[in-house]
Formats: C-alpha cells, structure tokens, sequence
C-alpha cells in the first residue's frame, strides 16, 4: 500500500514503512534515516549497500529492507574506530 502526501511518499515494503521526501530525496525506514549518495550518473548508493547502484531513492530504500532481513536500520554515525 503506497500513499502520497505533499512532499512525502510512503509505501508498506515488506513489512517496513519506506518514507522518501521528492524534494530533498531523503529516505527513512520505520522513521530512521537511509544515508543515501546521489551519483553523477543519476545513480543512488545506500550504506546498506555498496555495490548495487540503484536508479531512484525508493529503490535504494527496498534494497535496503532486503538488506535489512528484519533488523532495525542503525543510525550512521560520523566516523567508526577499531
């Protein structure tokens, strides 16, 4: 089920609610924002995912779901250290 509010698109994706904002094409999963990179070849990359080039933000949001298997999406924080 999709719905579209304004600015906002929000669609049931397996279970998780996938919300992409057109304007600033943000992405949250169940509220919590996807890191998204938009490339120069109109291509989108998730921090879910490196190496699968999506062509739009709602399609980088479901790789990230599928990606998921159920867990919750972390928030990205600035640097990791080992």
């Amino acid at each position: 089920a999709a719905e579209e509010s304004g600015d906002l698109y929000t669609e049931q994706y397996k279970g998780r609610t996938i919300t992409v904002s057109k304007s600033s094409e943000k992405v949250h999963i169940d509220g919590k924002e996807l890191h998204l990179m938009k490339l120069g070849e109109g291509a989108y990359l998730s921090s879910m995912c490196h190496y699968r080039f999506e062509s739009t933000p709602l399609a980088a949001g479901r790789q990230a779901v599928d990606e998921l298997r159920g867990a919750n999406l972390l928030p990205s924080g600035g640097h990791h250290q080992v």
